[in-house]
Formats: structure tokens, C-alpha cells, sequence
């Protein structure tokens, strides 16, 4: 029998097993409980979920929850309640939950009713329901149901890798001479530093910048709690994951891309620059997806996701988008 068991990063301690189940079944290091708790934030907390067959972790599943207002902590039994199933900083349009190959595909969708039905009794009376965001269409079954909302939403976007002469071949004549070109100029003018467990970056500059660029680019329905320089901090310095810099001579952050390693599926997680009305250089996105393709392929992964947006771009880029669905599921059709 396997049973679940909620957890919030902030105050409980990490289930025992959690980082034997992490590294075994190659979750990115947003999932990472120290990453966990530094990005529990005070008006979107965090909870895990961890599913259990006897003693072993057999799936987990991540979400956030909130109240009606933003910046305000979400009174749980006072005020209405969305519990929204991804984590803080995850953006690479897949869904927040993950079973092991010892859970049958067929079990899983009476398991999420299981998980949803320990929410609601955590929560309270007040929750409303839960959003299910970026399914891929092939595990769209494992929350559909009746009383459920399906929509389209933004998919994933993934590149296919061979090596990076193939990749550079498939770009239009235009974009492959831009990148070259660029590469050159950039590296004449910009310290570019890519690389794993990284401590050298400054953990203010980081949220800051990101932080800026998700608010800009985030709807009113759709709103990020602001990650602390904590959590940024724990990412960058974490043995899965590579971080990308472009820096001024005068030590200034220009911009920034994470690289989340897997054995074959590597992710990229967060973007950001500074605007060029302000001193940054419009062209540095495109430069690095360039040097993350490389990095890929020289790591040996057969993928590349790129998460979700921009989809015009990186279609200039050769990635493909990975259609996706939105599922919202009230809480009269829950568990």
C-alpha cells in the first residue's frame, strides 16, 4: 500500500530518504529540500508531498499555495486558498510531481486524488481547487476528470541533440553568422564564465535580476512570489547545476543562465539580463543558448529543454515546442 505524507520545506525536516529518491530517480536540483526551503517564501509557501510504498519514496509531488492577496501570508481556514502545483523557480514547462517506475502508469491519477485529498485536509474549508499547469499531453490523464478544466497552455520547449556542427547546419544562414559574430565580440568584451557549483556569484545581483525579469514578464493571474537571495545562492552553488555569466569589467552582472544537469535531459532554468536602455547587450540570449547547446552536447545529453516562452526565438534556435495543457481542477471535482 503507499501512502503520502505532507511536509512544509520552512519548518519540518527533510523526509528521511528524500535525497536517496531525489539522485536516484535524477530530479533537478530545484527539487533539492535546502533549495525547497530557502524558496518557501511568506505568501506562497511551499508543500511536498512524499508518497511512500512500506519505507521507500516512491513519488513526490510539489506545489505552492496561496491566498486571495499577493505579498500577504495565505490564512489557511480564513480566506480562500488555490493550491498551485509547481515549484518556486521551475520554468521548464513540466509538471511538479514524479513517480519511480515502481508506481504503475494506471495508478497514478488515484494517487494525485490521494495527494489532493491530504491538501485539502491540511488547508481547510477555504481551499478552492487546484491548478495543474504545463502538463504534457501524454500525462494529462493523471489529473483530468470530470468537473476539470483542460485548456492549452505554453509547452515546454526541447531541442534534439547530435553535435553542435548539426545544430549550427539546421540554423538559417542569418543566425548562425549573428551567433559567430557576436561570440567574437563578446568575448573581447565580457568575462563569460560557465560552470558547475558555482560560489563566485553575487547572490544579491541574481535575485534582483531575475526576480525583475519573472514580474515583467508574469500576468496578474499567474503572479511569483520574489525568490530571496537565499535560494539563489543555494542553486548556483549546488553540484547539479551549472550557471552561465556575463560580466563588465567593472564586475557589473549583464546577464545570467542556469543549466539544471541530467544524465540525458538537461534544463534550462532561469534567464535573465539587464535591459540594453540601461547598459545591458540585447544580443547576449541568443549567445547563450548557443554555449548551453555546446555545453549539452559536450556532456553527452541526447536533449535540451529550454522551458517555456519565447517560442519564436528559440524556433530561430531549432528547438520544437512541446504542446501542453493547463489543467484546474475545483475543489468540488478534488480527490
Amino acid at each position: 500500500m503507499i501512502s503520502v505524507e505532507l511536509r512544509d520545506p520552512l519548518s519540518d525536516p527533510e523526509p528521511p530518504g528524500w535525497t536517496d529518491f531525489r539522485r536516484r530517480e535524477n530530479l533537478a536540483a530545484t527539487w533539492d529540500y535546502q533549495a525547497l526551503h530557502h524558496a518557501s517564501t511568506s505568501w506562497a509557501p511551499v508543500m511536498l508531498a512524499v508518497f511512500r510504498q512500506d519505507e521507500k519514496i516512491v513519488g513526490a509531488v510539489g506545489a505552492v499555495y496561496r491566498g486571495v492577496r499577493v505579498s500577504r501570508p495565505p490564512r489557511r481556514r480564513r480566506e480562500p486558498l488555490v493550491v498551485d502545483v509547481r515549484l518556486p523557480g521551475e520554468g521548464n514547462g513540466r509538471p511538479t510531481w514524479h513517480f519511480s517506475a515502481d508506481v504503475p502508469p494506471d495508478a497514478r491519477a488515484g494517487l494525485m486524488r490521494v495527494y489532493e485529498r491530504a491538501a485539502l485536509r491540511r488547508l481547510g474549508v477555504g481551499t478552492t481547487g487546484f491548478v495543474y499547469r504545463h502538463v504534457p499531453v501524454d500525462e494529462v490523464t493523471a489529473v483530468a476528470r470530470r468537473g476539470a478544466l483542460l485548456r492549452e497552455t505554453a509547452g515546454d520547449t526541447e531541442l534534439t541533440l547530435s553535435t553542435v556542427d548539426d545544430w549550427l547546419a539546421g540554423l538559417g544562414s542569418g543566425r548562425r553568422k549573428a551567433l559567430r559574430r557576436r561570440r567574437r565580440r563578446i568575448d573581447e568584451d565580457l568575462t563569460v564564465v560557465i560552470g558547475r557549483a558555482r560560489t563566485d556569484v553575487d547572490a544579491d545581483q541574481l535575485a534582483r535580476m531575475v526576480n525583475r525579469h519573472v514580474a515583467a514578464r508574469t500576468g496578474r493571474i499567474d503572479r511569483r512570489a520574489p525568490l530571496p537571495p537565499s535560494y539563489f545562492a543555494a542553486l548556483t552553488a549546488h553540484d547539479d547545476v551549472s550557471t552561465l555569466t556575463y560580466t563588465q569589467a567593472d564586475g557589473r552582472l549583464l546577464a545570467t543562465g542556469t543549466f539544471l544537469h541530467h544524465p540525458t535531459r538537461p534544463q534550462l532554468s532561469w534567464w535573465a539580463s539587464v535591459p540594453p536602455e540601461e547598459g545591458g547587450r540585447g544580443h547576449l540570449y541568443f549567445d547563450c543558448y548557443g554555449r548551453f547547446v555546446e555545453y549539452a552536447v559536450a556532456a553527452g545529453a541526447q536533449r535540451l529543454s529550454a522551458g517555456r516562452g519565447a517560442d519564436e526565438h528559440k524556433r530561430e534556435l531549432g528547438f520544437a515546442v512541446v504542446p501542453a495543457r493547463l489543467v484546474i481542477v475545483p475543489r468540488w471535482a478534488a480527490g
